[in-house]
């Protein structure tokens, strides 16, 4: 894939000859632009397949977290520990699809608590 360019344009603003970027310049006040991980990143994210897993993923959490047994509270049958990878490797993979959205949408100062919109 070649890396993504930082002149794309999302859009035109309301009625604006100046074009809104999709990207800032720097994420969490150290990745640059040209960073080779934050490429990676955007890469990914705007992968076609990408939202598609996520939602297959959150399907499949469903499926497992409806699969454990709240009287198996030591998790000793081989099912628990085996739904228990399973949690894990979701956890793992929201995780890492966390940190990815957030490196590509930073938060930026001043930072209003109150409108979180």
């Amino acid at each position: 894939m070649e890396p993504v360019s930082l002149m794309v344009v999302w859009g035109f603003g309301d009625g604006e000859d100046e074009p809104e970027f999709r990207y800032q310049e720097y994420s969490i006040f150290c990745l640059h632009f040209d960073n080779c991980f934050r490429q990676l990143f955007i890469n990914l994210i705007e992968s076609p397949y990408f939202d598609a897993v996520s939602m297959i993923c959150i399907l499949m959490n469903c499926v497992t977290l409806s699969l454990f047994d709240p009287f198996d509270s030591d998790c000793l049958t081989e099912k628990c520990k085996t739904l228990a990878w399973f949690e894990f490797a979701f956890n793992l993979f929201f995780t890492l699809e966390c940190v990815c959205k957030v490196d590509l949408n930073p938060v930026t100062l001043p930072f209003n608590p109150i409108s979180l919109t």
